[in-house]
């Protein structure tokens, strides 16, 4: 089983990555850019700008995720995945975005949040317990969460009356709003729409939950809110809502029988009344369909530099060299690490103009976790990485403190004949120290070696350069291979039994490193204490040490070449008491332009 290991290290109490193992120094991020962001009002759309997103440079394009995902201090792996599906839908629609979108309960909020399980919920207020005394097994609910004093701009609850309801409504979410259902179906804006043309006068309904259940495709309840002005309007709607089916012709609630919605509770409030909730259903019920079974794509072997390209985690499917598809899916097995978690799936959604969600799940004991997708393994002993590798660890990694690595695997899981069977990524560590140091690496600096940005190492150089090296291409794998068969040839003469008085040693290389002779002289001594030792080494490359092209010229600096032409065009053509705007565009550091804006003045 060929393994591909990279090993990182984190320095306890660090909540980022120190470094690789052999460095552990802490390299701290800059801070994200704070979003704007407004109140969301209600559940209609929150995946859009002025909601959960937000448009920093205002193009028609969403550029930052302004969410948090709040979570309790200690969370569930439920809980835990249910966040990372949220996060790698709103990667999905934005353009950019900071990561490090996780956040714990009991913080202060000026931005949306999407509060994930009960102690989240409960901290705004919310009576969880008569929420989930609603629910049944398996159900779980989106519910709207209003502006308070720890959550200025609102947002949404995710509450579930177990720990698959809570899967369910994060599924429901970032799978399918803002559709009822199908994604092409209609879409919530439309049913409050229909709500909003009942209840003339009103100030407008608002869609404040949304109940799913995992035994039962489709949504089974919805609420509506509608505040009427005064007591005629708020008998009008209630009597249009109850109004009877008749005999033949349209009924007066078609445009709330919403296919896949199996019931719409519409809440009526003001008017000089107690709150009223009508109940309206279909006509007859929906049979309502999951959708064809999915099949995942081909698996072809890559490395972690590829690992957010078309040939790792994503395919082109219509050939524009555009990641359009994601075949991932992220099976979690007590990580106790959200935030990294969390910043994965934000990366994995960023990436793609497609995506398959839910994106996460919680890892059973499955014997085949492809059967989702390419399958990334996360948390300390995932059952998935102790099957494939009982010893606690793969080659390189030192099981220490606060050390994780991730480890792409082939052959892995599944039925088939050896050979031909899907592989994997595992995310593992010592403790969670190691498997956050590990995530923060995949979503943060992949597929750089440490440092992300442009003229950073990449691991695709570090890839080649390893290459070259096996396939002694350059002077270092020259001076290796040399140095292993001079070992080989004293290994043999020290077999024979005849220990020579002298030996001589010739090394080319096509660029001799210094001090190579000094290395190749021990290699013999070691053998040979007492031999006399002669090492000659030297370069063979073409013109290695000599001057064979020469070329010197001289770049003037932008900013005289500017101060020359305003000498020359500008300032005799400037009139005294006249006004003047000049303009002069010149690639300098801020600093370089004010002076240059100074004198100009």
């Amino acid at each position: 089983m060929p393994l591909t290991p990279l090993v990182l290290a984190a320095v306890a109490g660090l909540a980022t990555p120190a470094s690789a193992v052999v460095n552990r120094v802490s390299v701290p991020r800059p801070a994200p850019v704070v979003a704007p962001a407004d109140t969301v009002d209600d559940l209609r759309d929150v995946f859009a700008v002025d909601a959960l997103l937000s448009n920093l440079n205002r193009d028609p394009w969403p550029d930052a995720v302004a969410a948090r995902l709040v979570l309790a201090p200690d969370p569930g792996t439920a809980e835990i995945a249910a966040a990372a599906n949220v996060a790698a839908r709103l990667g999905y629609e934005t353009t950019a975005t900071d990561l490090g979108r996780a956040a714990t309960v009991g913080e202060t909020f000026d931005a949306p949040i999407v509060l994930i399980g009960d102690e989240p919920a409960a901290s705004t207020g919310l009576d969880v317990a008569a929420l989930r005394a609603g629910m049944a097994p398996g159900q779980g609910a989106v519910v709207h969460v209003g502006p308070s004093a720890a959550y200025r701009r609102g947002g949404l609850a995710l509450v579930g009356y177990d720990a698959s309801g809570l899967l369910e409504a994060s599924a429901y979410l970032a799978g399918r709003h803002p559709s009822v259902w199908g994604v092409d179906g209609t879409s919530w804006g439309a049913v409050v729409e229909g709500v909003d043309s009942l209840a003339a006068g009103a100030d407008g309904a608002e869609l404040r939950r949304i109940v799913v259940d995992g035994r039962r495709p489709g949504v089974a309840r919805a609420r509506v809110r509608v505040r009427v002005p005064d007591a005629t309007a708020r008998e009008a709607l209630l009597g249009r809502l109850a109004a009877p089916a008749p005999d033949s012709g349209a009924h007066p609630l078609a445009d709330l029988h919403v296919r896949d919605l199996h019931r719409l509770d519409v809440l009526v409030a003001g008017g000089g009344g107690a709150d009223t909730t009508i109940v309206v259903r279909p006509p007859e019920p929906w049979s309502t369909t999951e959708g064809g079974t999915y099949r995942p794509p081909a698996d072809a072997p890559f490395s972690l530099a590829d690992l957010y390209t078309i040939d790792g985690l994503y395919r082109d499917t219509n050939r524009d060299l555009i990641p359009d598809a994601s075949r991932a899916t992220l099976s979690l097995s007590g990580t106790g690490v959200a935030g990294g978690v969390v910043d994965l799936a934000t990366r994995i959604g960023l990436e793609t103009a497609g995506i398959r969600l839910p994106l996460a799940r919680v890892g059973g004991q499955e014997d085949d976790p492809s059967a989702e997708g390419f399958p990334i393994l996360v948390g300390p002993s995932h059952h998935g990485a102790t099957a494939l590798d009982g010893s606690g660890g793969f080659p390189g990694f030192e099981n220490a403190a606060g050390t994780g690595y991730a480890a792409l695997v082939e052959d892995a899981f599944g039925p088939g004949e050896p050979g031909e069977r899907p592989g994997g990524l595992i995310v593992d560590g010592a403790d969670a120290g190691g498997v956050d140091a590990t995530l923060d690496w995949l979503a943060g600096r992949a597929p750089y070696l440490w440092a992300h940005g442009k003229g950073e190492t990449r691991l695709a150089e570090l890839q080649t350069e390893l290459r070259r090296f096996l396939q002694v291409r350059g002077a270092p794998g020259q001076a290796a291979l040399g140095l292993a068969k001079l070992g080989t040839w004293m290994d043999r003469a020290a077999d024979d039994g005849d220990a020579p008085e002298r030996v001589e040693v010739e090394l080319v290389a096509s660029d001799a490193p210094d001090g190579l002779d000094a290395v190749a002289r021990a290699v013999v001594r070691e053998r040979f204490p007492d031999a006399e030792v002669a090492v000659d080494a030297w370069s063979s490359g073409f013109g290695v040490g000599d001057t064979i092209f020469v070329q010197e010229w001289s770049i003037p600096w932008e900013v005289d070449d500017a101060r020359a032409r305003l000498d020359a065009e500008v300032y005799p053509a400037v009139r005294a008491g006249q006004p003047a705007r000049v303009e002069v565009r010149v690639s300098e550091p801020p600093e370089v332009r004010t002076a240059l804006a100074a004198e100009i003045r």
